[in-house]
């Protein structure tokens, strides 16, 4: 695989299972895999994304990683979203260059989003506040390229965010690129909405993938 074609993809667990979420991964050839606590981190391209999406029993939902950041504390996660948001991105790796992810358009002011955040191993314990922090910093990036800003809905976005900080010194926010069976929160752009706004991701529909 082009190293043009590669995501970085998460696949969260609950925390215990990440041996187990692991071995699925082995099985289906997913590459470069790096357990976490609460998940595996890996890279594939769409094919594996929907593979995973899929075929993963142990896994609660796959994230598709956008940037990454450093960010010991509440102003340095909000610019480092802003920076995400904005387009200008000194300091972030940014996953936007992926195949069908087009970062300025994902995260339009047309589009409204909500954003949820997880800490594990960090000096950031309050994820409600993680998360108001990065969503102030995103939508102040909003303003600085488009001059206005998304709505936040809570119930039905068009866009579900999920913030990891994973350590003390990264942070990084990802899309969900799947509806889980045991999901809680009902992420509305997936399956159903991903393929036909992103096209280049629809070749790799699970329709279309060997059992």
């Amino acid at each position: 695989m082009a190293a043009a074609e590669r995501l970085a993809l998460i696949a969260t667990c609950a925390s215990g299972l990440e041996e187990i979420l692991d071995g699925e991964l082995e099985a289906l050839g997913a590459a470069a895999r790096e357990r976490q606590r609460g998940a595996v981190r890996f890279a594939g391209g769409w094919r594996e994304c929907w593979r995973a999406n899929w075929r993963l029993r142990t896994a609660n939902r796959v994230l598709v990683e956008l940037a990454s950041w450093p960010a010991e504390d509440g102003a340095a996660l909000a610019a480092g979203a802003r920076a995400v948001a904005a387009g200008s991105t000194p300091g972030v790796e940014s996953e936007s260059e992926a195949p069908g992810v087009d970062l300025a358009a994902l995260l339009h002011p047309d589009r409204s989003f909500a954003i949820q955040a997880t800490a594990t191993a960090s000096r950031i314990r309050d994820t409600r506040w993680a998360a108001l922090s990065a969503k102030d910093g995103l939508v102040d990036g909003q303003r600085d390229r488009y001059g206005r800003r998304s709505d936040v809905d809570r119930e039905r976005p068009d866009l579900h965010l999920r913030l990891r900080v994973i350590r003390p010194e990264i942070s990084s926010v990802a899309v969900a690129s799947h509806r889980s069976a045991v999901a809680v929160v009902v992420i509305r752009l997936l399956m159903f909405e991903w393929p036909r706004r992103f096209p280049h991701g629809a070749a790799y529909w699970p329709a279309k993938l060997e059992t």
